[in-house]
């Protein structure tokens, strides 16, 4: 496969599948159980409360899958109608964005209502799940699974009968590795969470800052 830029290379697509799997955690764990960026989740939640009429939790997940949904049409309105950016000074910025994010985050979560704190976090996750989708020249989603699984059990059967081995391969390999690294930044939310508690937010931060390096430095 033809090097892409270095916001599609696999350690930044790793970096920031820590990121997601880091903060779906942390919004699950100190925001009443639900999902910064996995929506398919918070929609599940969502039908569940309401076949049980529970009035009060239905907002609780409605607002964030609404919140998304705003942050993703936004993202892609000045994808599309905005300044012509080149996509990887877009890709920076929503960076900087999310970081902007985080620290609001972490500045407000004490003092505002959980409905509110978690549907900023998925606004501002909307951008990077929107902005960041290509990896190694092939589409990835950094902030949840469904795709990335699919597509590990499709190039493995792929490569076994033949076709297209190395690009099949380098699939493989890319997304497996997306999926258990999501895992371990859900793993690093908890057992920081049991230490620092809320400070825990810092760490996609630091995560982040570290993108933000790393592609500076090519």
């Amino acid at each position: 496969m033809k090097k892409g830029h270095k916001f599609e290379s696999l350690p930044i697509a790793i970096m920031l599948s820590i990121v997601g799997g880091f903060v779906d955690a942390f919004s699950y764990l100190h925001l009443g159980h639900v999902f910064s960026a996995l929506q398919t989740g918070n929609i599940v939640l969502l039908g569940l409360n309401i076949a049980t009429f529970n009035v009060g939790a239905i907002l609780h997940y409605l607002l964030p899958i609404f919140s998304f949904l705003v942050a993703s049409a936004i993202a892609n309105f000045v994808e599309l109608s905005g300044p012509k950016l080149n996509r990887f000074v877009w890709q920076e910025i929503v960076i900087y964005i999310e970081l902007i994010g985080l620290f609001i985050t972490r500045l407000l979560i004490s003092q505002l209502d959980t409905t509110i704190i978690v549907s900023m976090l998925s606004f501002f996750m909307a951008f990077q799940v929107h902005s960041f989708r290509v990896v190694n020249n092939h589409p990835y989603a950094s902030a949840m699974n469904t795709g990335n699984l699919k597509k590990v059990g499709n190039s493995a059967i792929a490569y076994l009968l033949g076709e297209n081995k190395s690009e099949n391969k380098t699939i493989f390999v890319d997304c497996l590795l997306i999926i258990l690294t999501f895992v371990l930044g859900a793993i690093l939310s908890s057992w920081l969470s049991i230490w620092i508690g809320i400070n825990a937010i810092f760490f996609p931060m630091i995560v982040l800052i570290a993108v933000l390096i790393l592609v500076r430095c090519e």
